[in-house]
């Protein structure tokens, strides 16, 4: 990797990491009575990997109305 695309891959990681601690703050307030910290970890994680997929799925489509 060059230099600069090190730089650009720091800085998605520190964006992502913000993004995720949005979902854990809020998983934390919802289950952190109920679940270990473990699984509200977890249910964090899956929350955030699940609302990704759903931005590439809506990403895909734009892409294949356009070529339609």
């Amino acid at each position: 990797m060059t230099p600069e695309q090190v730089e650009k891959a720091k800085l998605r990681a520190k964006q992502e990491l913000g993004t995720f601690s949005i979902y854990l703050y809020q998983a934390v307030d919802e289950f952190g009575g109920i679940l270990t910290a473990q699984e509200v970890f977890l249910a964090a994680g899956f929350t955030y990997l699940g609302a990704g997929h759903t931005d590439i799925h809506a990403a895909i489509e734009g892409l294949y109305e356009q070529v339609q």
